[in-house]
């Protein structure tokens, strides 16, 4: 009897084993897909070899005829030759392991050889898929996920993870098809529920978004991803209320959440509550230092307050952590632009371009340093580029009249100017320029009309009146001139081109003394050298008369 408890203590730990195995793998694939144990493969197969030695030694232990024990064996035997069954059994051991530290790179192989000992097992299919996808390996994973659908059409993960790949490159169309099949097959998922609500909000389809996080927070009310996404809809919406509540949720249910400090943080900076939303920002750093976008974020807040030098170490900082993309560059460069500093100015603005091509406010802004430099002709060259992306977009074409305009081009400079006001038609600088364009090719008509425009607009302008002032002595009516001359005197008493060109109105009009008074009082108040001098001429010719 020792030799045979020997043998039946053997039999009872291979049986347990191969219990084990059958626990395992009915815990693995899940109750869903409990049906696949009864359908025929090797694999199955050797489970039903190995609970019938199970069950023989069970039956050696209780009943002591010698006879089961010669079951077991035959069964133990007949289970190392069938075809990949240990093989088959070590992958079902290893499997969860090697998905959890799949830096090994083994995991796939070992999903592999568990397809080739049952190629109709879509549960392996998807494992692979789910490992292949993290490794970057897209096309392969979407096969695999394909398979696994095919061969189980009901394959939750499957579908959700497939999808979430789909959103990922763009393809809402197939993304949605996917959650929504998701959903069919699990109408309690709230994580299907979520994803889809992520892509419809991808896709600008807010209403439907929010009608798919708040069913996935009905479904389970501690989904922290469907708030932090329906946080965001809410600020895409304008709703910055309701969008902090839910900041609020996520942060309540994961203090240590750092996407939700920083969403929080934009949505106050958009209600216009900036201590908060520093404050906010400034957690999401703390909690995670190498969040790019918090910093862009940030950097954003510091430019509309004015902090240029702290805007442009945020933005330096999101680049350097990765967020190499057009807007970065395009912020980072305008607080540049702001500081006067056009050579680091030009080179985000050109940055932004090379990422980018076809963003035209990268060519706006390059442009603009151009213009600023005096460099017109580049400036041109970017202003229609520019255009040529936006045609309908008022201020490039603004912009390019204005480099005309310095460039002594009126007519091409009347022409973007029009453009402009016929875009954006309450643009009064536009009106103003068109004007001064009419001046220049000594169109004092048009030239009063456009300057009458800005002047209703910007009542308080010398400039405005000035140069009405000029378009009016130009057509002889020194009277309105005079006026508006006076009017501009009574803004700023101390502008010395509307002081020398009353002196000279008034010189017209015969008024010697009260123009002797406004060229001496111009010349007090400094003139450049080269006018300086015809003022002396002309007020030694007074005197003298």
């Amino acid at each position: 009897m020792n030799e045979l408890s020997f043998f039946f203590s053997i039999f009872v730990v291979l049986s347990g084993f191969a219990f084990l195995v059958y626990r395992i793998e009915r815990w693995w694939y899940g109750r869903r897909r409990f049906r696949h144990l009864f359908r025929f493969s090797w694999l199955n197969i050797s489970y039903l070899v190995l609970i019938v030695s199970f069950i023989a030694a069970i039956l050696v232990v209780v009943s002591g005829v010698v006879a089961w024990l010669w079951v077991s064996l035959i069964c133990l035997l007949l289970f190392l030759f069938l075809p990949n069954t240990a093989r088959a059994m070590t992958w079902l051991f290893r499997s969860r392991d090697n998905r959890q530290r799949d830096k090994s790179g083994e995991a796939p192989d070992i999903y592999t050889l568990a397809i080739t000992s049952d190629p109709e097992n879509a549960n392996a299919y998807y494992h692979r898929g789910f490992i292949l996808a993290q490794k970057g390996d897209i096309d392969r994973a979407i096969s695999d996920y394909d398979r696994a659908i095919e061969l189980d059409p009901k394959h939750l993960e499957a579908h959700i993870n497939r999808g979430f790949i789909y959103a990922n490159r763009g393809d809402i169309t197939r993304a949605l098809a996917d959650f929504t099949q998701a959903i069919c097959i699990a109408p309690d998922s709230a994580m299907a529920f979520c994803m889809r609500g992520s892509v419809f909000a991808t896709k600008g389809d807010l209403e439907n978004a929010i009608a798919d996080f708040d069913q996935a927070l009905v479904l389970n009310p501690g989904v922290q991803l469907a708030y932090n996404n329906r946080g965001n809809v809410f600020i895409e919406k304008g709703d910055f209320g309701r969008a902090i509540d839910d900041f609020d949720q996520v942060i309540a249910l994961n203090p240590k959440y750092a996407i939700a400090y920083r969403n929080r943080g934009c949505a106050y900076a958009e209600k216009g509550e900036i201590a908060p939303a520093l404050a906010d920002l400034n957690e999401a750093i703390d909690l995670a230092p190498h969040d790019a976008p918090a910093y862009a974020n940030r950097g954003n807040i510091h430019a509309k307050e004015g902090e240029l030098i702290l805007a442009i170490k945020d933005f330096s900082l999101a680049i350097s952590l990765g967020l190499e993309k057009p807007e970065i560059f395009i912020s980072r460069g305008r607080a540049y632009f702001d500081l006067g500093r056009l050579e680091k100015a030009f080179a985000d603005f050109s940055q932004a371009v090379s990422l980018d091509p076809t963003r035209p406010d990268g060519y706006f802004y390059r442009g603009l340093s151009h213009m600023r430099s005096r460099n017109l002709d580049r400036a041109i060259v970017d202003f229609e580029q520019c255009i040529a992306l936006d045609p309908q977009n008022h201020p490039p074409f603004f912009n390019r009249g204005l480099s005309y305009l310095m460039r002594r081009e009126p007519d091409k400079a009347i022409q973007d100017f029009s453009q402009a006001i016929a875009y954006g038609t309450k643009d009064p600088e536009a009106h103003y320029n068109r004007g001064l364009a009419h001046l220049m090719k000594g169109d004092f008509k048009r030239a009063l009309v456009d300057l009458d425009i800005y002047i209703s607009f910007v009542p308080e302008n010398v400039d405005g009146y000035y140069n009405r002032a000029i378009a009016y002595f130009g057509r002889k009516d020194l009277d309105r001139a005079l006026e508006d001359l006076n009017l501009a005197l009574h803004i700023n008493p101390n502008d010395a081109a509307v002081r020398l060109k009353r002196g000279e109105v008034y010189h017209e009009l015969g008024e010697a003394e009260k123009a002797i008074s406004d060229l001496e009082g111009a010349r007090a108040l400094g003139l450049p050298p080269h006018i300086d001098r015809g003022v002396d001429e002309l007020l030694q010719q007074l005197k003298r008369c």
